[in-house]
């Protein structure tokens, strides 16, 4: 309960945090369905214990920062400086993907404990959002395939 507490009491810090900062601009913030970080953080636990090695998620805008923030460990520090449009020293923008609103941005993360490690990914959200689940279940398939030697896929 204390660990569920305390994740929870981030998540409504960084959403504060952002309100009080940050007047006015679009957060699309997590409150209403706060409980989704810890659910996140159980559906990763639970998978990487049971081998799975990839999840992948695609979400809207309601609570995606927290979720970037939280779920993915992406630094506050670069989710602040995309907010005043800095830029981040040390971090490259991807060729083609550049300017896009700080709502529609994904991030791959290697999320580990103690005791197991899996890669999860939040997709980039496309501008027409209903189009978020099938890159999704694209990037699923693709997961699937064995690539570790050359020529076609297993």
């Amino acid at each position: 309960r204390t660990a569920l507490l305390k994740r929870l009491t981030a998540v409504e810090g960084f959403e504060q945090f952002l309100h009080k900062t940050f007047v006015g601009q679009k957060r699309f913030s997590i409150e209403g369905v706060d409980m989704l970080v810890p659910v996140l953080d159980e559906i990763v636990r639970e998978g990487a214990k049971g081998g799975v090695e990839d999840v992948m998620i695609g979400m809207a805008h309601r609570g995606r920062l927290s979720v970037l923030a939280h779920v993915l460990e992406k630094p506050y520090s670069h989710m602040f400086a995309e907010f005043k449009h800095a830029k981040i020293e040390g971090v490259k923008a991807n060729a083609g993907w550049t300017g896009d609103v700080k709502y529609h941005l994904g991030r791959e993360q290697v999320v580990s404990n103690e005791e197991v490690s899996t890669r999860v990914t939040l997709a980039n959200n496309p501008s027409h959002l209903e189009f978020v689940n099938p890159v999704v279940e694209g990037f699923a398939r693709a997961a699937q395939e064995n690539r570790k030697k050359s020529g076609l896929p297993e």
